[in-house]
């Protein structure tokens, strides 16, 4: 288990992917974390800036207020990105759910 500093350092760049995500310890548990670099990473590459990481960190945040957090979660869940949830949906999650187990 990593501390947030530590995941940052320890990727060796600039920026930290889903691997060095999952090391943190706010997000260890989370099955997300590759969704989340790639939701949040502002060039598409699944890597995060520490100021991404940063707004990654604050969105789920207890604080943050769940009108924030509601719309991040529809975009994690929302797999195919055509805003709504719906059968493609599904069919993408449960590939998704697989790759987990």
């Amino acid at each position: 288990m990593l501390s947030t500093q530590q995941a940052v350092c320890k990727s060796g760049s600039e920026k930290i992917g889903p691997e060095e995500l999952a090391q943190v310890e706010e997000m260890r548990v989370n099955p997300f974390a590759a969704r989340i670099c790639e939701l949040f990473s502002d060039d598409g590459s699944d890597k995060l800036t520490f100021m991404m990481f940063l707004n990654v960190m604050s969105t789920f945040s207890k604080e943050t207020h769940a009108d924030v957090k509601m719309v991040w979660i529809f975009a994690l869940w929302d797999f195919d990105g055509d805003d709504i949830l719906g059968p493609g949906t599904s069919t993408t999650f449960w590939v998704f759910f697989n790759t987990l187990q």
